[in-house]
Order: structure tokens, then sequence, then C-alpha cells
């Protein structure tokens, strides 16, 4: 189903993960199977930029 809608095959293959790295946009994508838990599964969310100056622009774009 990813591979269909990112247009792509995942970069990494492991058991129960796969990792999707695309150009445009500019994301990195995990996926990981996880047991069920009643407070939710979802445990990380993180951006990548290309070096600290991007991060100190966005930061001061206020």
């Amino acid at each position: 189903m990813y591979t269909s809608f990112f247009g792509q095959e995942p970069t990494k293959v492991k058991e129960n993960y796969a990792k999707f790295e695309l150009e445009e946009p500019a994301l990195h994508f995990s996926l990981n199977v996880r047991p069920f838990n009643k407070d939710g599964i979802l445990n990380h969310l993180g951006f990548q930029v290309n070096n600290t100056e991007e991060v100190r622009a966005l930061d001061s774009s206020d």
C-alpha cells in the first residue's frame, strides 16, 4: 500500500520494519509493527533537515 502511495519501494526492509526515504517531499517515513496498546502505538516522530542553519532559519521566521 505505501509503495503505491509513495510511488517507490522502501529503502530498507527488515522483519516488521520498512523505511521510505522520499526526495519530494523531503520525508523519511518508517513503519514498525508493535503490539496494540490502549494508550496508542505512535512512539516517535522526527524531522530531518540538511543542516543546523535550516532549523535556525525556521525558528527566526516567526
